[in-house]
């Protein structure tokens, strides 16, 4: 399998799509609907810009093993700037839907290493920023729980709107199935 053509519109994060590289280096979009189903075309006229088909393709991400998983212990021990650092290595090789989500945490950690400096101007910046892209993503996250995440980021923002001084804990990242 290889990236999607640049044009590939909706089919960029559908589950159904993938790219296949021409004999002579030419990439083309192939539906790997079209095999079940005769209505779609095997390789569909580029851009698609809707399709009854569609079904977004989520996020596969292994929280485990590597800077996913070292990010993820640093974030959880307050180390925001090293867990920023972990999971940046990761969105640098990373592409579409991945590359967006993980841009998502990478603000989130962000916001709170200014938090941590006094900045709540920023932190509150960021974390809008953050919950932006991962509220894309809250059906689709994998093994993140999205959800509840977003829940502890808007909680975040009322409480940096309302100018309240009383702690308020760190948003939980959480893993459905890991060995952490």
């Amino acid at each position: 399998m290889s990236a999607l053509p640049d044009n590939a519109g909706l089919c960029a994060n559908c589950k159904w799509a993938r790219g296949v590289v021409s004999d002579r280096g030419s990439v083309f979009l192939l539906c790997e609907l079209s095999f079940s189903d005769p209505n779609f075309r095997k390789y569909p006229r580029l851009p698609v810009r809707s399709c009854s088909g569609y079904q977004h393709k989520g996020i596969e991400l292994d929280w485990t093993t590597g800077e996913l998983a070292e990010g993820l212990r640093c974030y959880r021990s307050g180390q925001f700037f090293e867990a920023h650092e972990h999971w940046e290595s990761a969105w640098l090789k990373s592409l579409e839907p991945e590359k967006t989500f993980l841009q998502g945490l990478i603000q989130m950690t962000a916001a709170f290493h200014h938090y941590q400096r006094d900045n709540r101007e920023g932190t509150a910046s960021l974390l809008r920023q953050a919950l932006r892209k991962l509220e894309l993503f809250v059906d689709h996250g994998g093994q993140l729980k999205v959800s509840p995440l977003c829940t502890e980021i808007r909680e975040w923002l009322r409480t940096l709107e309302s100018e309240e001084t009383g702690p308020i804990e760190f948003p939980k990242v959480q893993i459905t199935s890991s060995r952490d």
